[in-house]
């Protein structure tokens, strides 16, 4: 499995229909912030995972780790779109964005 984070944004990633990916991201719940999906096309490509993982070292106010597994469903573009802002800021822009899109090939 391929594994994606930050370093990958704006990137558009080759699969396989079938294959899945892993995208990590940075996330600090303690500040309001949390990651979300903006869009995705899920005829083309389906979140089959949604996790959040606590920091190696728990420690008030250390932040951790969102994580998403998606699958290729079939052939085709699909554009995916995370944004990280704080749910009751839905007007104000988002702190951070990332998007991607995968190129799925039969």
């Amino acid at each position: 499995m391929r594994k994606l984070s930050e370093a990958d944004a704006d990137e558009t990633v080759d699969v396989d229909v079938g294959e899945t990916i892993e995208i990590a991201l940075p996330e600090n719940p303690t500040t309001g912030h949390r990651w979300q999906v903006d869009a995705i096309d899920p005829s083309l490509c389906a979140i089959v995972a949604d996790e959040r993982h606590a920091p190696q070292r728990p420690q008030p106010g250390a932040g951790g780790t969102h994580v998403w597994r998606l699958k290729a469903l079939r052939a085709g573009r699909c554009h995916i779109a995370l944004a990280y802002r704080r749910a009751w800021e839905t007007a104000e822009p988002a702190a951070r964005n990332f998007k991607l899109t995968l190129r799925a090939k039969a």
